[in-house]
């Protein structure tokens, strides 16, 4: 009987560490995506930037052309 009891703490404490490592591995990704998402709207906000750019650059040589 002590040595089922020994049994059963031992699956308890590999459960805890399992769960615990499931835990970490979960907030390195949830971390890893939080990343993710600010650098692709980084990326968006540059891309919107540069098609302003270009909309004024093209404007500009529109009423080049016309004077």
């Amino acid at each position: 009987s002590r040595m089922r009891a020994e049994e059963e703490h031992h699956q308890r404490a590999l459960e805890a560490v399992r769960q615990q490592c499931h835990r970490e591995a979960l907030h390195q990704l949830e971390t890893k995506d939080a990343e993710v998402k600010k650098l692709l709207e980084e990326k968006d906000l540059d891309l919107e930037e540069m098609r302003r750019k270009l909309k004024d650059q093209e404007r500009e040589r529109q009423s080049e052309l016309l004077k």
